[in-house]
């Protein structure tokens, strides 16, 4: 009779552990995917604005440049 019992407990505890493994890893998926979903939201509401941004940014950059390069440089300043 006790040889049955504890391998009713074993089997038991094999079953709870897999099962409580498996409700884990479920719920961790889960949750990383609402963190993703989450940073995507935020940065997706951002875009905007880093967008003006950078195109503000290369406008300014190219516009600070010299009209011609190295060599003829020396014409525009005549």
């Amino acid at each position: 009779f006790i040889e049955n019992r504890d391998f009713a407990t074993a089997i038991a505890t094999q079953v709870l552990l897999a099962a409580h493994m498996l409700f884990v890893n479920v719920l961790l998926i889960n949750l990383l995917i609402a963190m993703f979903s989450f940073t995507f939201d935020s940065v997706q509401s951002q875009t905007d604005l880093v967008w003006r941004y950078d195109r503000y940014a290369l406008i300014r950059e190219y516009f600070d440049r010299p009209p011609l390069f190295p060599p003829f440089i020396i014409l525009t300043h005549v």
